[in-house]
């Protein structure tokens, strides 16, 4: 409870400060979460609702110099807004979006938010809540000392990537609980406490809520995969394949479903595409080698939040984090649980951003990879930080972190 306390208190105090549509997609987002509260869905080629386009015009996007109608008007033109209006959250599946306008609607019924827009955004409440949670569950599973879990887990959920993702209406946030279920029903099935299919239930639903959360399936593969041949005491598990073939399959059947229904819904028009600029650059593919190092480490969309200070607080955190998995790996030790968790978390952080490059290329045009891709690596991240932390000071030193952390964002956010 006292994790969902706080989640509470700093989304509450982000969604009260914070009054523009983030420009990470927020307005497209929040339109297909009123659309998924009536069963809809987002099909490729739809424009944005009218509840939507309002929000975004009357807030105003936190992007600077660009014009929107005015806020007063009766009606909109989705041609007046972004991308002439063309809705391109399609590209997402529903089940992140129909769980928050599900949500929202509750909120509104009840007289918590007075509107579908602060109703959605205060739904990251649960979001985070459970996200933090389900990493607190997952270091318990691995026997991670409570004190330097619940720090790193105050650190984490203070940070401005995280912060940001689930005080804004995008489905980026459930990342975190994609991540962080994965990790815990893997870390117990290997130890016999949960049951096969469970497993790949929860890599199906992964891929269902976002396909960046296909990250979090490589690690828990990867983790598997290191399993060394004997260890003491010896796992019940004998071997791992069984796993592994359940996680890939289920995750591999989720992608299939969606693509395939992605296409049949898609609608018959053309949509304005920016021109790519070239064909795909070996360079582009090796430069994002570092996108996902790591993804706690990226400021926020604001003229204030994206100041270098904000980049600094993240940064120094994700050198922690680096830290935590470089370590194992450099020693070639995987003996313990949390080091294959961490030289599996670390592996993927590498290859995930190069491999994320090609796949846009393939399917879009062009190289796109953000480090918000990789929020469900987060939960593995946090967890393999705090089995390292063994030193007492180092403790203090992190709470003293993660307060000053919270306090600048929020103090920052109310005077933007």
């Amino acid at each position: 409870m006292t994790i969902f306390a706080v989640a509470a208190v700093v989304i509450t105090a982000h969604v009260i400060a914070y009054q523009k549509i983030s420009p990470f997609d927020e307005g497209v987002h929040f339109d297909y979460v009123v659309k998924a509260a009536r069963g809809e869905i987002v099909q490729k080629g739809e424009k944005l609702g009218q509840q939507a386009m309002r929000e975004i015009a009357c807030r105003g996007i936190d992007l600077r110099g660009l014009v929107l109608p005015p806020c007063d008007s009766l009606s909109f033109d989705p041609e007046a807004f972004p991308n002439e209006g063309f809705n391109s959250a399609d590209i997402h599946t529903p089940v992140y979006y129909g769980i928050t306008g599900g949500l929202a609607r509750g909120l509104v019924a009840s007289g918590v938010a007075a509107d579908m827009f602060t109703a959605a955004r205060l739904a990251g409440i649960l979001w985070l809540g459970l996200g933090l949670l389900l990493i607190w569950y997952a270091g318990k599973e691995l026997g991670v000392a409570t004190a330097p879990l619940a720090v790193v887990i105050g650190a984490v959920a203070a940070t401005p990537t995280l912060l940001h993702a689930s005080a804004t209406v995008t489905n980026d946030t459930a990342g975190l609980v994609a991540g962080g279920l994965l990790m815990l029903v893997t870390l117990r099935w290997e130890r016999g406490r949960s049951p096969l299919w469970l497993l790949g239930l929860v890599a199906f639903l992964a891929l269902a809520l976002k396909t960046t959360n296909i990250l979090a399936v490589g690690l828990c593969a990867l983790y598997l995969l290191l399993r060394p041949r004997t260890v003491d005491p010896p796992p019940p598990r004998t071997s791992n394949r069984a796993g592994l073939a359940v996680i890939l399959g289920s995750a591999g059947l989720a992608l299939a479903v969606w693509v395939g229904l992605h296409a049949i819904m898609a609608k018959p028009v053309v949509i304005p595409i920016d021109d790519p600029g070239g064909g795909l650059q070996f360079l582009n593919v090796l430069a994002n080698l570092t996108t996902l190092i790591t993804p706690v480490s990226y400021g926020l969309p604001t003229a204030v939040l994206g100041e270098i200070a904000f980049w600094a607080i993240g940064g120094f955190l994700g050198v922690l984090m680096i830290g935590a998995t470089v370590a194992p790996v450099l020693r070639g030790s995987f003996s313990e649980r949390w080091e294959r968790l961490a030289g599996s978390a670390g592996i993927t952080m590498l290859l995930g951003g190069a491999l994320f490059a090609l796949a846009s290329y393939a399917l879009y045009g062009e190289v796109i990879v953000s480090p918000r891709y990789g929020i469900s690596l987060i939960p593995a991240l946090a967890v393999a930080l705090a089995a390292a932390i063994r030193w007492r000071p180092a403790i203090w030193g992190l709470w003293v972190f993660a307060v000053g952390q919270l306090a600048l964002v929020l103090s920052a956010l109310v005077s933007a």
